[in-house]
């Protein structure tokens, strides 16, 4: 939203809602929205204060208490401010739509979906709800329901590239790519040069296995929008995973904890390039930090905290770590294969090779190479008990 759009609303919203309150607190709460929309927050919050205090029902007041402290990265305060917004007036669905981006930031993302879901009740048209409820359900892994919001939003907004693109980005990653053709168009079509189909590029480029391309893709999108996280995300996976730049990919999970620090993708990628650089002390605690704020969507961290354990020889913890990931995952052949490592260095070969076969059939070696071939036929030929 731009200065000058949050400035109309905030005027509208204080001639719709504050009509016949008190014309001082009034005049308070329009000087603070200058000073918010020129940026200058701590003066706009002086403002809004002193308009609750002659009036504590000033609920515009509370709601510009609330977008000034989230702007300013006090999620808490917003949190507060909103919540009491909505007090005052339940009705009103911006309070919910800016709870829900409270919510999100501090990882909270089942109470953003709720307020969310209240927000499209008062308003079954209201394009920006839509698309931030995609967003959160796809950070909770149900991207089944975020590509329905986003048929949504499409649907009121047919000329707004927004949709289209995250709705290509989530059917490419799924490797949907026939199906994604349209959406890629219409979001380079009304779109072209936004962050948002600038990453939809680079997830092409990814899945094309042009690694190199796609960082530049990224490159270009957070030269547009030096604050979207997921841009930063997709870039340290690169080359922190593809690219073998760890020590960069470091700087941009650093950016990333910065912009989501209640997220758990920064701490999670994180680690796993500190793991790559041998430091695996530093990789288990942002492991930890990940399962601290995430425990819902642990069956990742849990697989490479277990890695990291085996590779300083924390055999115990390493085993319990894959165990889980694996009863939370059945899928994960990377578990399987590392709890087949950890086997083998203690000497359990038979439960090794069980492991190692589990992790072939799922698929390993089409990810990460033939590595499980050699495994298996260097540690479990004629072992009938390593047959998957």
């Amino acid at each position: 939203m731009t200065r000058a759009v949050l400035v109309c609303l905030l005027l509208l919203f204080s001639t719709s809602v504050l009509f016949g309150q008190s014309e001082k607190a009034l005049r308070y709460y329009e000087k603070a929205v200058k000073k918010l929309a020129d940026g200058h927050h701590e003066a706009a919050v002086d403002l809004a204060v002193k308009s609750v205090e002659l009036d504590p029902e000033h609920m515009a007041s509370f709601n510009l208490l609330g977008i000034a402290y989230y702007e300013m990265g006090q999620y808490d305060r917003a949190l507060w401010y909103y919540s009491m917004a909505m007090l005052l007036s339940p009705a009103y669905l911006e309070i919910y739509y800016n709870r829900a981006l409270v919510f999100e930031k501090m990882g909270q993302l089942e109470e953003a979906v709720e307020d969310l879901n209240k927000a499209t009740d008062i308003n079954s048209r209201y394009y920006e709800a839509y698309i931030a409820r995609s967003r959160v359900r796809k950070l909770q892994g149900d991207t089944s329901a975020a590509l329905y919001d986003l048929e949504q939003a499409i649907g009121l907004q047919p000329g707004n590239y927004l949709a289209y693109a995250m709705r290509g980005q989530i059917l490419v990653k799924e490797n949907r790519r026939e199906e994604a053709a349209p959406y890629i168009q219409k979001a380079q079509q009304y779109g072209n040069d936004k962050a948002e189909t600038y990453l939809l590029r680079a997830i092409v480029l990814m899945k094309d296995r042009d690694y190199s391309a796609a960082v530049k893709m990224l490159d270009e999108s957070i030269a547009r929008d030096e604050n979207f996280s997921e841009a930063y995300n997709l870039r340290a996976v690169l080359k922190g995973f593809y690219l073998d730049l760890h020590k960069s990919a470091i700087a941009d999970c650093d950016r990333v904890i910065e912009l989501r620090p209640q997220g758990p993708e920064g701490y999670c990628n994180r680690g796993l390039c500190y793991a790559g650089l041998n430091k695996h002390k530093k990789a288990i605690a942002d492991y930890t930090k990940a399962l601290h704020l995430a425990p819902k969507q642990a069956a990742y961290a849990y697989s490479n905290r277990g890695e990291s354990y085996r590779q300083i020889g924390q055999y115990a913890e390493a085993k319990a770590d894959l165990e889980l990931a694996i009863a939370l995952d059945a899928s994960n052949a990377y578990a399987y294969r590392n709890l087949g490592l950890v086997y083998m260095e203690t000497d359990e070969s038979e439960n090794a090779c069980i492991q190692f076969h589990k992790a072939q059939k799922l698929g390993f070696e089409a990810r990460y190479g033939d590595e499980l071939s050699q495994l298996i036929a260097g540690n479990c030929a004629g072992r009938v008990s390593a047959k998957p």
